[in-house]
């Protein structure tokens, strides 16, 4: 009896001892397999096979989505991609091949072979996103609003409509042609295989010549002519109104009915006029300026009228106002009255205008023949010729030179003597 309890014993141990280290191996198998790469292959595979797509986002590399980083949008990617447009049947194991694991794709029109990449972080063996961005060029109406996929295109000069990071699929293309008229344009585009759309419509290119800082709109076109020339390329055929406006409102809009023909379309606007809102800003202007100048004059100094003038000139005109009115003269009472002539407005935008500035002034001097100080009272008539920048709020006098002048003195009668 003994016997066969030792003998019980015995078996009883060493079915522990074999059980155990089944149990050992069966763990160390199973740490292994849910550590490897194979575990997150299989639940890629399960993943895609039940159209759970919301559970592959954790199954992705990081670093691989990081243009997409977002859950909800990878899911509807995965949907649309193998379950709207490809028709996903099954996805089976086909094994390593040069350290990528092989999956086969089973569509409605075929099986594809496709290759994973794994990485492996600290949260284990990762699955590189396995789609390649992509980027297609769309060549239509320079004004057309362009959409790809429901998302809006931008226009840019030279290259045309451009969206890139798309992933691969289907895309509709949608392109409002800039003139109501025309009906709008679509195409179902594929993506890689699509890299380059051109519309078939006939396309011009127009270059505007005009004075600079001026807002430039082709109907729904605008461009601001910092430099004086506007590029337009890829317009439309057809008719169109060109508007050019003041961005203050200082000029009279320029308007003009447009054919713009295929190959290359200049146009050069040269006549402008000044608004009614410009001709009050010229009036004020002068008022302002010439109210500095007379107590520029009697304070004998030149600071006071410094701003009225461009940077590049200011020096200039302040050397030649002191010449005039302060260098050697002790001025001590002064009227100024000045008359503009017609405005002009050139080529630049700039307003042109002679004006004429008589400054009647007494001045404290010594006289030689009396030997002793008098007050002798001048007349000082000059005939400016002014070129005023008026492309923003704050006028600027560019070029003041002189065009006609003339000094009288009034003598003990109360003539006036020219000198």
């Amino acid at each position: 009896m003994q016997k066969n309890q030792v003998k019980n014993i015995l078996m009883i141990s060493c079915l522990t001892v074999i059980m155990g280290f089944l149990l050992l191996k069966s763990a160390e198998y199973m740490w292994h397999y849910y550590s490897s790469p194979m575990y997150s292959i299989d639940c890629y595979v399960k993943a895609l096979n039940e159209q759970a797509y919301e559970k592959i986002y954790h199954l992705l590399d990081p670093n691989s989505i990081k243009d997409m980083n977002d859950k909800t949008v990878v899911t509807q990617y995965y949907n649309r991609f193998y379950a709207k447009e490809n028709k996903l049947i099954h996805v089976s194991k086909v094994g390593w091949l040069n350290g990528k694991y092989i999956l086969a794709y089973e569509f409605a029109d075929g099986v594809k072979k496709e290759a994973l990449t794994l990485n492996k972080n600290r949260d284990g063996w990762k699955i590189c996103f396995p789609f390649d961005f992509s980027e297609v060029q769309i060549i239509a109406p320079n004004g057309s609003q362009v959409s790809l996929g429901g998302v809006k295109l931008d226009y840019k000069m030279g290259i045309g409509y451009k969206k890139e990071k798309l992933l691969p699929g289907k895309y509709m293309l949608k392109v409002e042609l800039p003139h109501e008229a025309d009906k709008d344009y679509y195409q179902m585009i594929q993506i890689p295989q699509t890299t380059k759309v051109v519309l078939p419509y006939a396309l011009g290119q127009v270059q505007i010549i005009c004075a600079p800082h001026l807002e430039v709109h082709l109907d729904q076109l605008s461009e601001a002519s910092n430099q004086g020339i506007i590029q337009l390329p890829d317009i439309l055929v057809g008719n169109y109104q060109l508007e050019l406006v003041h961005p203050e409102g200082y000029l009279n809009p320029v308007k003009i009915p447009i054919r713009v023909t295929e190959g290359n379309n200049m146009i050069d606007i040269q006549e402008y006029s000044l608004s009614k809102a410009g001709s009050a800003k010229w009036q004020q202007f002068l008022n302002d300026f010439y109210q500095n100048y007379e107590e520029a004059i009697t304070k004998h100094t030149s600071e006071g009228i410094g701003p009225y003038f461009l940077e590049t000139q200011k020096e200039k005109q302040l050397n030649l106002f002191n010449a005039w009115y302060i260098a050697e003269k002790n001025i001590v009472g002064t009227d100024v009255v000045y008359k503009p002539e017609a405005v002009t407005i050139d080529q630049e935008g700039r307003l042109h205008s002679s004006i004429t500035e008589t400054v009647e002034l007494t001045n404290q001097e010594y006289d030689d023949l009396e030997q002793k100080e008098v007050k002798r009272v001048y007349k000082v008539i000059i005939k400016w010729q002014t070129i005023v920048d008026i492309s923003t709020n704050e006028w600027k006098i560019v070029n003041r030179s002189i065009k006609e002048s003339v000094i009288a003195v009034k003598d003990l009668e109360g003539k006036w003597i020219q000198y």
